[in-house]
């Protein structure tokens, strides 16, 4: 019973970890810049440890047939995986911010696309002029 009453003390002492410790892209630089090194969190580990924690209230929700207990280990599954979920949408705003190119996103227009085959590697940009020319058939 004491081991019991110890794990779930952990666990609750580990939840919400992405909520509280998973920082997103500074509000204070504008969208079109990109997020400083440092700034925010690039590492998904407490996301994931936030996943696993989840998993773990919901197999034992599902497996339990104490109704206290099924009660208490989904509510703890579900505010665990939204932290779990807000985590990795902040380490994904930040990747995103922080490994962007100085000048912004393209304009998404019609005439980028035909400029812009590939929009992950885009060929045209203001700092480095217009795509080579392309052999038409």
């Amino acid at each position: 019973m004491f081991a019991r009453l110890l794990l779930i003390g952990m666990l609750l002492l580990s939840s919400g970890c992405s909520l509280a410790f998973v920082n997103g892209p500074p509000d204070f630089i504008p969208a079109d810049q990109p997020a400083p090194p440092g700034s925010c969190t690039i590492e998904r580990f407490l996301p994931v440890l936030d996943a696993v924690g989840a998993g773990g209230f919901l197999v034992t929700a599902l497996t339990n047939s104490d109704g206290d207990a099924v009660r208490f280990a989904a509510i703890l599954s579900g505010a665990l995986g939204f932290s779990s979920y807000t985590g990795f949408r902040r380490v994904g705003d930040c990747r995103e911010r922080m490994f962007m190119e100085p000048g912004g996103p393209l304009p998404d227009t019609v005439s980028a696309r035909f400029l812009l085959p590939d929009p992950i590697h885009p060929r045209f940009s203001p700092d480095r002029g217009p795509a080579p020319i392309l052999p038409t058939r």
